[in-house]
């Protein structure tokens, strides 16, 4: 993807042609995580390159239909964002801070968070996939995981059930990362 937007950048001799990546919508019936090691690239092409934003729908679609017949969801993020009425991009993960045994973790495109149900963010505990139990504060979600936790994820599987959104009701973008680097994987 990254080679793709740098090339047709090139052909059209424009370093700044801005791109909007679709992120993948939810769907079962694919070999584990595969939808979900996608969407993670995409995510992390809209962070490395300039002037690539982000739109996701991963909270839309049917778990057996990889081309959602619903779309009035995808089009309108896509409208506000293209018309810049709100964010650049959909919200997503920004960075970590580690405050004593919490970790707080920040988003772009975010004023206030909202949960759908209770805030849940999964750790990777002593190589053992758990459920964390989060908080929300304002735009941020802070966690306190377990000693030997070496990754965090939300959101990240085929067809996830996303529970944070933004004071927009945009959802919060899925996300795996590395909390002693504080980046994306």
């Amino acid at each position: 993807m990254r080679e793709i937007i740098n090339d047709w950048r090139r052909v059209f001799q424009d370093y700044s042609l801005p791109f909007y990546i679709i992120q993948l919508p939810k769907y079962a019936n694919v070999l584990r995580n595969a939808w979900a090691e996608i969407r993670q690239q995409m995510l992390k092409v809209s962070q490395t390159l300039a002037a690539v934003h982000l739109v996701s729908i991963t909270d839309t679609g049917e778990l057996y239909n990889p081309h959602p017949v619903t779309k009035r969801i995808a089009g309108t993020r896509l409208g506000k964002i293209l018309a810049g009425t709100t964010y650049s991009s959909t919200p997503v993960f920004n960075r970590i801070i580690k405050d004593k045994n919490q970790v707080h973790l920040k988003f772009k495109g975010v004023q206030h968070i909202h949960a759908t149900q209770n805030c849940h963010i999964e750790g990777l505990v002593n190589g053992v996939w758990q459920s964390i139990p989060a908080k929300i504060k304002d735009d941020q979600v802070v966690v306190e995981f377990p000693n030997g936790t070496t990754q965090a994820r939300y959101g990240y599987s085929n067809a996830p059930i996303l529970t944070l959104y933004n004071e927009q009701n945009d959802p919060i973008a899925p996300f795996l990362i590395n909390l002693d680097e504080g980046n994306l994987i």
